[in-house]
């Protein structure tokens, strides 16, 4: 691969992270330009690469970790039920891999339960694998890996400075 093949590259990466970097004596002595109207157009998709290249990342290591300890899924399964206004009756619907691990460990799921009267564990292929839904008498919660991913996008979405002049301008 040429040098010249990185040449795009060379020239995006200082104008994505000049918000980043310190100014320099001699800058800091110059006023300071009048600032832009808003991002660019070119720095709103560097900016939604970044997102779902951070997103992609976060998604493989948490199936990973989840993959490798399976026990982490005991905790979060655990603080959703206990967010549950009506735990008499809990059924968890999970994909067939954590339907083995959740059977093994289900005296232990069912101790740290103690107010839930009826806990119920559903195979549900349909789910992808690092799916989970827990259904109480009330509703549902969806606490699977991509739903919590989704939710973490919207929020940074709706958090970055160039989502709100998006929104402003529409």
């Amino acid at each position: 691969m040429s040098s010249s093949s990185f040449a795009p590259l060379a020239e995006a990466v200082p104008r994505v992270f000049r918000p980043f970097v310190a100014p320099s004596a001699e800058a800091a002595a110059e006023p300071a330009p009048a600032p832009a109207p808003g991002p660019s157009a070119e720095e709103i998709c560097y900016e939604r690469e970044l997102l779902e290249l951070a997103l992609g990342v976060a998604r493989k290591v948490v199936q990973q970790e989840l993959a490798e300890r399976p026990e982490i899924w005991l905790g979060m399964i655990r603080a959703a039920v206990k967010r549950a206004v009506d735990r008499e009756r809990i059924v968890l619907r999970v994909p067939p891999p954590l339907m083995a691990f959740l059977r093994g460990s289900l005296a232990a799921l069912r101790a740290s339960l103690g107010d839930v009267k009826d806990l119920e564990l559903v195979e549900d292929p349909s789910l992808p694998a690092g799916g989970c839904v827990i259904e109480s008498r009330l509703g549902e919660v969806d606490i699977g890996v991509e739903t919590r991913l989704e939710r973490c996008e919207r929020a940074l979405v709706r958090a970055t400075p160039s989502a709100s002049s998006r929104s402003s301008r529409s």
